[in-house]
């Protein structure tokens, strides 16, 4: 790039004399060197009379100038160091930031402020760490040190400061949950009609229990000490409710507590029915539903029915009623049943008792689901095999074992330890069962007047609570935990648990279920702008940018340029 005077005449038989225009030479790659019009200055003998006395060698010595002046700046730019300052900041957390704000729980969880001699807000702080758990979830030093300092505008938070956020909102996570709780029935309303329930457990890689961080029965079939987690969703599969309780307890009671604590705070009102696997059906979790006038929709295992029950259930004499699609192929089967079934349960003081309750009981049959099944015990029938053919240990044969029978090699005791090698035969009896029963799964309701289809296909929706699961540990990394008190064990699953609440209803509230909270993900983490010294440069690739630009058009995202008005602008939007 290169400045000259260029000295010409307007025409030939121009009598005003020369005319003098200054021009740029640039080098345009495979195009070769092109000639931009920079200044024009007009003609010689006007600008003689303005003043300067020989314009052609004036105008030579500012070109020269100039071109000097811009080599220097293109020698300075080669040598020029990076700073601690990033120049690629991430804008697309502005949808996170906006679900805060229109939720409005500033001013609720300011209040903390008031308790707490504190040198930052408490707003920021769990804005700031949900953006981080969302944009690249890790240990606090992470969130600190790289992903706050990584978003365009700042939040002045320290390390320090951030451990201490952890256990303080760790202690008041349930008051927390309440206040968006709120928010959220003021401003979208709650459907609670129907309410879906289930737990999960995270392990934590240490040998000894502590706190809540207890030995129980892992999601992963470890034996490392874990802490349980219970979360509800309403009937639009937004989050309204999670409970954290120790890992050697169990799940059954912890359903009854929290709807019992949802019910008396308001989250909760009028009748609701509770959705949920066969691991929350037992009859103590029934009975309190019955009795605060609510109902259920719960699983309950075919392979635990007595034989007589399932045999007349499975009775050809009554025929299943087949769903299918449009293609004419079988979704699923089924059969309903209603009666009075008994139940035992122990009264205030201790003793069993047994109660007979009305129940409407649905037998269900899904060829894919039976498909599955059978390949998944061949699968563990060809593993039990193989280790029986050379006498492994017990622990060996893990879920295998159920189609084993065991007889030891080196004991004389009836006990069997987990360690030592045993006879291994396969148990043709259970495996015979199993493969009857693939496909088959029970229902029950308390609800009488719904349809079997109705029952069937709101069980089913309980892969959204899943899908929640899902994204926590997936998406949010939920684990490992990087924190070790109760406290601030409990504050970082708050922090996932407010990422999911924002996810969730950006997808299901704002986009309508139009956009998976994977790409609304995505989109969070790579709508990134680069600092340049003259304009902010859009780096995000359209694939990512253009369902969100769809959604949200007046903003115009798929622009390569933004200027620090606009960026300002995005930062400010309101749902």
């Amino acid at each position: 790039m290169a400045q000259y005077l260029r000295i010409s005449k307007q025409s030939k038989s121009d009598e005003k004399g020369r005319y003098l225009q200054i021009y740029e030479n640039n080098h345009v790659q495979g195009k070769g060197t092109k000639s931009k019009l920079v200044k024009t200055l007009g003609y010689e003998k006007d600008i003689i009379a303005s003043g300067i006395e020989d314009p052609v060698a004036h105008y030579r010595k500012l070109c020269k100038k100039q071109n000097e002046k811009d080599r220097k700046e293109r020698e300075n730019k080669k040598l020029e160091k990076i700073t601690n300052e990033c120049t690629e900041k991430n804008v697309g957390y502005f949808l996170i930031r906006a679900m805060l704000k229109h939720l409005g729980v500033e001013d609720h969880i300011n209040l903390y402020n008031l308790s707490r001699n504190c040198q930052f807000n408490h707003y920021d702080m769990i804005e700031a760490l949900v953006c981080s758990r969302i944009l690249s979830p890790g240990p606090v030093i992470k969130a600190a040190e790289e992903i706050i300092p990584s978003l365009y505008g700042k939040y002045k938070l320290s390390r320090d400061q951030i451990y201490d956020e952890y256990p303080f909102i760790g202690e008041e996570y349930e008051s927390i949950i309440q206040i968006f709780n709120h928010a959220i029935k003021e401003k979208y309303g709650r459907k609670t009609s129907k309410a879906y329930f289930d737990c999960t457990n995270f392990y934590f890689e240490i040998d000894y229990e502590a706190d809540d961080k207890m030995k129980g029965k892992s999601k992963e079939n470890r034996h490392d000490p874990i802490i349980n987690i219970a979360l509800m969703l309403d009937e639009d599969q937004i989050p309204i409710g999670m409970k954290m309780y120790p890992g050697n307890k169990s799940e059954k009671p912890e359903m009854r507590k929290m709807m019992k604590d949802l019910k008396s705070k308001g989250d909760i009102a009028g009748k609701t029915i509770y959705v949920a696997d066969k691991g929350l059906n037992c009859a103590p979790n029934i009975v309190q539903i019955l009795l605060d006038k609510d109902g259920y929709i719960f699983s309950k295992s075919v392979k635990q029915t007595p034989e007589d029950d399932l045999k007349d259930m499975m009775d050809d004499s009554a025929p299943f009623t087949e769903v299918r699609d449009e293609n004419g192929n079988i979704l699923y089967k089924y059969k309903e049943f209603e009666g009075d079934y008994e139940y035992e349960v122990t009264t205030e003081e201790g003793k069993k008792k047994k109660v007979w309750l009305p129940e409407k009981r649905i037998l269900t049959y899904n060829p894919s689901l039976a498909t599955k099944q059978i390949a998944e015990i061949t699968r563990l029938v060809e593993k039990a095999a193989v280790l029986s053919g050379y006498q492994a240990k017990k622990n060996e044969y893990g879920e295998a074992s159920k189609y084993v029978t065991f007889r030891s090699v080196n004991t004389k005791s009836g006990e069997i330890p987990d360690d030592v090698s045993v006879i291994a035969t396969l148990n043709q009896e259970n495996i015979t069962r199993d493969k009857r029963l693939a496909g088959y799964n029970m229902l029950i309701t308390s609800e009488m007047k719904m349809s079997a289809q109705n029952v069937y296909s709101v069980y089913h929706n309980l892969w959204r609570i899943e899908e929640s699961f899902r994204y926590m540990n997936t998406f949010l990394q939920s684990r490992p935990v990087y924190v070790s008190s109760r406290e601030s064990i409990y504050g970082h699953f708050l922090i996932c648990y407010l990422s999911l609440l924002i996810m969730k209803l950006i997808e299901i509230k704002e986009f309508k279920n139009t956009i998976s909270d994977a790409r609304i993900t995505e989109f969070i983490r790579k709508f990134r702008v680069v600092l340049d010294k003259k304009s902010i440069i859009n780096c995000a690739t359209l694939n990512v940018v253009k369902p969100i630009d769809n959604a949200l058009s007046s903003l115009n995202l798929t622009r390569k340029y933004f200027d620090e008005k606009s960026v300002n602008n995005l930062l400010g939007f309101k749902f």
